[in-house]
C-alpha cells in the first residue's frame, strides 16, 4: 500500500520550536537565536532538525514556507511564552 501523506500542521510544533521557527523567518542564524533565547547553538540546531522533520522540510526556508502556508502563528517570537 502506498504511504499516505500526513497533512502538515503548525500545531505539530512545540512553543519553543514555533518561537525558533519565527526567529528563522526573521532571518536569524542559529548563533543569533541561541543568544536571543539563552540556549546553545547546538540546541537550536537540534530544534531545527526536529522542526524540519515534523514539517517534512528539506531546509530552513522550506520549513518557514510550509509553516506559513498552513497557518503558522504570525506573532512575534518574543511574545511567546517559553
Amino acid at each position: 500500500l502506498p504511504e499516505q501523506e500526513v497533512p502538515v500542521s503548525p500545531r505539530m510544533l512545540s512553543a519553543r520550536e514555533e518561537g525558533i521557527l519565527l526567529l528563522v523567518a526573521e532571518g536569524k542564524s542559529n548563533a543569533e537565536i541561541s543568544e536571543i533565547l539563552a540556549i546553545s547553538a547546538c540546541t537550536v540546531k537540534n530544534h531545527m532538525q526536529r522542526i524540519m522533520k515534523k514539517l517534512d522540510a528539506a531546509n530552513r526556508t522550506e520549513a518557514v514556507a510550509k509553516y506559513r502556508t498552513f497557518g503558522g502563528a504570525k506573532s512575534s517570537p518574543r511574545s511567546l511564552a517559553f
